[in-house]
């Protein structure tokens, strides 16, 4: 079972939020790190102690592996449109965007992004995918976004919003440190990421 933490921008949460899936699934999930020029995950489930990989080369295999598979892997995928990304998309059960919407930049990567959610699901059909909004910035790009994200919401269909994860100083000492990044606004993204991946 394989689920992947992406999004085509950097800085944007997606290491923080593989590290969040690990532990919500249990110390036997695998990391599977497909940046590993940054090997955040990697370098976070080391200190962890969950079992993980570096991804230098045959990702294609080792994801459509682990898809297949009974255990669990979360996959870290790096922030840009790549052969990796599109063997995340075609392989994942369930894939979780962090993103904070803000400005232009942000903007244009989620729209090449649910360009590429749409054509995945042409060889994935079941995939499900989930956002979760890592902070947010009070402009009027910001609250565009917002009401573009509120548009694309459509949990019937497999796409979701699950609300707001605000950008903690204490979270990111948590995955620095090798611990589970927990709080409270986490703990309430991820009673509504069970109740969605159930559906």
């Amino acid at each position: 079972m394989l689920i992947s933490s992406l999004n085509f921008k950097g800085g944007q949460g997606k290491s923080l939020w593989a590290a969040i899936l690990a532990g919500w699934l249990g110390p036997k999930t695998e990391v599977l790190d497909l940046d590993p020029q940054q090997g955040d995950a990697h370098s976070w489930a080391e200190k962890a102690g969950y079992p993980t990989r570096l991804i230098w080369r045959d990702h294609k295999a080792v994801l459509q592996a682990a898809a297949a598979s009974e255990d669990w892997f979360v996959a870290d995928c790096p922030p840009l449109e790549s052969p990796e990304v599109r063997a995340a998309l075609h392989f994942s059960q369930l894939v979780v965007v962090p993103l904070i919407p803000g400005g232009a930049q942000d903007a244009r990567a989620w729209g090449r992004l649910v360009a590429a959610l749409r054509d995945a699901r042409g060889l994935n059909p079941g995939m499900k995918v989930a956002v979760v909004i890592n902070g947010y910035r009070q402009t009027a790009l910001g609250k565009d976004f917002i009401e573009m994200l509120k548009e694309w919401h459509s949990p019937k269909t497999g796409q979701a919003v699950l609300g707001v994860v605000p950008m903690r100083v204490r979270l990111a000492e948590q995955f620095g440190a090798g611990e589970v990044p927990s709080d409270p606004s986490v703990d309430d993204v991820l009673k509504k990421l069970r109740a969605f991946a159930q559906k």
